[in-house]
């Protein structure tokens, strides 16, 4: 399944990977202290390493401080169950909602207070109070111990930059998380031999029947029997969440998740809800609250999400953030030759985000440059001065749609090295080279 995944999270942007994580040596700075260019803002890293101390003894209302923290994956907005918290420095995260949203599951063990989380052939490993966490067996030491707060387990987001390779930035209360691209693709996530790890018989068997309920849901649903459906459960006693993957491949009528009708999706996924608390009756599930995903298996921008109330569509607005996209490259095509006097340097623009927050991607490719080796190398006035143009472009471009009163930040970044990039705060340029 595929949220987005990346709102989760917007995964067909795969380019932007940073590989490892990139995190700061220098933690001692708040996350409004000064370092270098970027005066707010700690590159490549976020606050609080090494700053476990005694947060598992302390009380979590009185230990968060500052105003409430955003999380951005690939550019898209999270939208959390609970609100990521500021302890002591160290910003700790649900970690139900952090693996959900990039694709994994979450169990929950109550004798041993300990929560286990996998996606593919990653397999995490914490407990309630205790710094040291595992990835795959193996011991990694923790920024501070996971939390129990108001009945929601709390992790330090660096454990998710060692756990996935991801790459974790922090700026004025904001938190940038960068997926590596074999995250971003879901079809390299194998569900069938992660979403039942360590699951009871019961949900074995809720699973197997609902399964057998909606084997013909592409017929029954959607006129179509080509396509094919399957249906996974995580979770524990207190919440459920299911994820649905459709397939297109033989599909007579669809090429994809956004073809379908939305009364047609949502009267299916209306169905699966009411199966599913029919199926947990009388089982040790049967008060979990239900919430869920319907993805499209081949194509990662087509996802709907329930959240337990109403349901929201990936590919809302898409086609004038397509629009848009399309307009801002037709504008830089010969942005090589234009801001550095080098034709040989091909340029892509991406674009991510909703109505508040838009993210720009900027991708120079230097493999048949003629003047130049990567990133580095450029003037940096030339630089700042095509990413003016570019936002100023984006502004003009938004106006009268949608996203007119977006904010805009961004990215340009090296396509072959991956340690050379621009990041642009929505007021300044920091560089990962200086």
């Amino acid at each position: 399944m595929k949220k987005l995944f990346a709102g989760l999270m917007v995964f067909a942007l795969t380019w932007f990977s940073m590989g490892t994580c990139a995190l700061a040596n220098n933690y001692s700075q708040s996350p409004t202290g000064q370092q270098g260019r970027m005066p707010t803002r700690q590159q490549g890293g976020i606050p609080g390493q090494g700053q476990a101390g005694n947060i598992q003894n302390r009380n979590a209302a009185s230990s968060t401080t500052g105003s409430k923290i955003s999380v951005y994956i690939n550019g898209a907005k999270q939208d959390f169950s609970s609100d990521p918290v500021n302890m002591n420095g160290s910003v700790l995260v649900p970690m139900r909602s952090l693996f959900e949203s990039v694709g994994g599951n979450v169990q929950w063990e109550n004798s041993t207070r300990t929560v286990t989380a996998n996606r593919g052939n990653t397999n995490v490993r914490l407990s309630i109070g205790n710094n040291v966490g595992y990835i795959n067996n193996g011991q990694q030491q923790l920024d501070a111990a996971p939390q129990l707060i108001n009945g929601n387990t709390y992790i330090p987001i660096r454990f998710l930059c060692e756990a996935f390779g991801a790459t974790v930035d922090w700026e004025n209360g904001v938190i940038y998380i960068e997926l590596p691209e074999d995250m971003e693709d879901d079809s390299n996530y194998n569900y069938s031999n992660s979403i039942y790890y360590n699951q009871n018989d019961d949900l074995d068997d809720i699973v197997a029947a609902i399964n057998n309920t909606f084997e013909d849901a592409g017929d029954d649903y959607f006129d179509d029997d080509g396509i094919e459906c399957a249906i996974t459960l995580s979770g524990n006693e207190d919440d459920l969440v299911y994820r649905v993957k459709l397939d297109f491949d033989d599909a007579d009528d669809y090429d994809d998740l956004k073809d379908l009708d939305e009364d047609d999706i949502e009267a299916f996924l209306d169905d699966l809800e009411d199966e599913l608390y029919d199926e947990i009756d009388n089982t040790d599930y049967e008060d979990a609250d239900i919430t869920g995903y319907l993805i499209d298996n081949d194509n990662s921008r087509y996802y709907v999400r329930y959240n337990g109330s109403y349901y929201s569509y990936s590919w809302t607005d898409e086609d004038d953030l397509d629009d848009i996209i399309d307009a801002i490259n037709d504008t830089f095509e010969d942005a090589g030759d234009d801001y550095f006097d080098d034709d040989g340097i091909e340029c892509a623009i991406t674009l991510s985000g909703d109505e508040d927050d838009l993210l720009y991607k900027v991708k120079l490719v230097f493999d048949d440059a003629d003047n130049y080796d990567d990133l580095a190398d450029l003037d940096e006035d030339d630089i700042e001065e095509f990413l003016d143009d570019l936002e100023s472009e984006i502004s003009d471009e938004i106006d009268d749609t949608d996203f007119e009163d977006a904010d805009i930040t961004g990215y340009l970044i090296d396509n072959d090295n991956s340690r050379y990039y621009v990041k642009y705060n929505g007021s300044y340029y920091s560089y990962s080279w200086d």
